[in-house]
């Protein structure tokens, strides 16, 4: 065995006495695994860095050491090169206070903030806004099934594909089940150009998908592929709301972050202001 690994077998064991006497009693002191100028790294220092189970933790551990070291030096020469002027001090502070306002605005949030967003909701904010949503290419909407060439019942599935009776939908269902590669019967929007990725090469004319609602029929060597669209829009068009619904909920939570923030701000300076803890002085 190399010195290298009697040393990193012994930081390993040094973890385990040290988790071992943190569940018995006092802790007896350490025995250092690395010093730069007077600063020391200990085994208690990095017991949680060896993720559970891992099979590699000695050189997890030997990685870390080396990584601490390393910075350890470039912060001590920085200290001594670099002088500790009032514009670092205030950088510092300014950057500290940033990180505990926000772990206080994290935790006002966590109470009183309400992160549903209702149905009604978002579509009042998609009508408002649908005009900052333009489609970079068109989209269609659509029902679309890939299957083996060699799947069985072909015209049926075309007949199903029409959806002009009750049961099409389900049977479509059960024999994608048995039989799909890849489909979707949801009637979901997507992008033209993804839709065409999917088909065989020049299948997808973009023409016919301006008619809104056709059904057609491909196939290549492999597979067969059925589509039903059953809506279009236009490249610079807003963005169908079903296409960007999450993004509209996750605006629409972001546009409530703010104004409860703004809220509970006010009402908390308001408080402090009748109790005489904020003053501002004239010139």
């Amino acid at each position: 065995m190399r010195k290298d690994d009697f040393l990193i077998s012994g930081i390993l064991l040094a973890l385990v006495f040290f988790a071992g006497c943190a569940e018995k009693g006092p802790v007896q002191p350490e025995k250092p695994l690395a010093r730069v100028f007077t600063q020391y790294l200990y085994p208690s220092d990095i017991a949680d860095i060896i993720p559970e189970g891992a099979a590699d933790s000695a050189l997890i551990v030997d990685a870390y050491i080396q990584s601490w070291v390393r910075d350890k030096v470039m912060e001590k020469m920085a200290e001594q090169n670099v002088s500790a002027d009032e514009e670092i001090e205030r950088m510092v502070q300014d950057y500290k206070a940033s990180l505990v306002l926000s772990k206080y605005e994290e935790a006002l949030l966590q109470k009183n903030l309400d992160t549903t967003a209702s149905e009604t909701v978002l579509r009042e904010f998609y009508e408002r806004s649908k005009s900052q949503f333009p489609l970079a290419t068109s989209a269609a909407r659509c029902y679309y099934l890939k299957v083996p060439r060699s799947a069985p019942d072909v015209s049926d599935v075309r007949k199903w594909m029409k959806l002009e009776k009750d049961n099409d939908l389900n049977n479509l269902l059960h024999y994608a089940a048995r039989h799909g590669i890849e489909f979707s019967f949801g009637n979901d929007w997507i992008l033209v150009d993804e839709l065409a990725a999917k088909l065989p090469e020049s299948t997808l004319k973009e023409r016919y998908l301006q008619a809104s609602r056709f059904d057609f029929y491909a196939s290549d060597e492999d597979y067969r592929y059925f589509v039903k669209v059953t809506g279009y829009v236009e490249k610079g068009s807003p963005s169908p709301y079903l296409m960007i619904k999450e993004d509209l909920g996750k605006l629409v939570l972001k546009k409530k972050k703010l104004e409860t923030l703004k809220t509970i701000s006010e009402q908390i300076f308001k408080n402090e202001l009748s109790k005489n803890n904020v003053e501002v002085y004239s010139n």
